[in-house]
């Protein structure tokens, strides 16, 4: 099934050279503060993939790729075939390329995640650091509130991310820029973590 998958790669490449590949991996170029893309993940069934269209805000720490601000292409259950990339391309222009493209900025990605209103982690802490990214510093408290109320301390890397947000809820209220550094810090580390350091 791999070489299969790089074949749909290379189609997808292809057919919308915006995106540059690396495995099962399409970011849509240029990579800015916000990883865009398309992600073909396997499935529990060996021919088949779930493709996902998500967006990663580079400046909230992070070691993997993550989907929580995406969705998958097709609805939640469907899968892909090797022998779909015509319909998968089509898939990706209709439905996944707007959502990508729409979410560019931190201010947009916070615009959109407002709207949205889910009030999940990942979504409140995308949120908040997205205000912090774009300078709404006094926005930024209310997410970060309701996140740290829902980090449970008897687990290491929510302690961990617990007294992260504590501090940056407190560099919002007194320390602007320390928080805007901070924001820069967490977007070279993550771009290293995700090998996106050179793009």
């Amino acid at each position: 099934m791999k070489r299969e998958i790089q074949d749909v790669v290379r189609a997808i490449v292809s057919a919308e050279p915006r995106f540059v590949s690396t495995g099962r991996l399409l970011s849509l170029t240029p990579v800015t503060r916000i990883l865009r893309g398309v992600y073909l993940e396997r499935s529990s069934s060996p021919d088949e993939f779930h493709v996902w269209a998500f967006v990663q805000p580079l400046y909230v720490p992070a070691s993997t790729i993550v989907f929580s601000l995406g969705r998958r292409l097709g609805g939640s259950s469907h899968r892909w075939r090797a022998t779909d990339a015509e319909s998968l391309i089509g898939a990706i222009r209709s439905d996944g390329i707007p959502f990508i493209v729409d979410n560019d900025t931190p201010e947009r990605l916070a615009a959109w995640l407002e709207r949205r209103n889910d009030r999940d982690g990942n979504s409140l802490e995308a949120k908040a650091w997205s205000f912090v990214a774009c300078g709404k510093f006094e926005r930024a408290i209310e997410p970060f509130d309701e996140l740290i109320a829902m980090f449970d301390e008897d687990v290491p890397w929510q302690r961990e991310r617990k007294e992260l947000s504590l501090r940056m809820r407190a560099y919002c209220l007194s320390a602007p820029d320390r928080a805007r550094q901070v924001v820069g810090e967490c977007e070279l580390a993550t771009r290293a973590a995700l090998d996106l350091a050179a793009t």
